[in-house]
């Protein structure tokens, strides 16, 4: 899993517009907790042939995805406040 700086770059390198709002300066990086490892891992090959999972999605492509449903909302509340003013 990428970093929040490394999310944080590549939303403001797709969406430039999100400049102002994503904090790409360096996150404080994360602390685990001591009562759970460091890195979680999942055995993820049932999941494939249960779900019909042919091929996982990069986490890249997922984080554009749902960044781009999120900037798109926001475009539709605001245009709707315009049209209700």
């Amino acid at each position: 899993m990428p970093t929040g700086d490394t999310i944080a770059q590549l939303l403001v390198s797709r969406f430039p517009e999100l400049v102002g709002r994503v904090r790409s300066d360096g996150s404080p990086p994360r602390r685990p907790s001591s009562n759970y490892p460091s890195a979680v891992l999942s055995d993820t090959q049932i999941a494939g042939p249960i779900l019909g999972l042919v091929q996982y999605r990069q986490v890249e492509e997922t984080l554009i995805d749902v960044a781009q449903q999120i900037v798109e909302l926001q475009r539709r509340q605001n245009w709707r406040a315009v049209v209700q003013s």
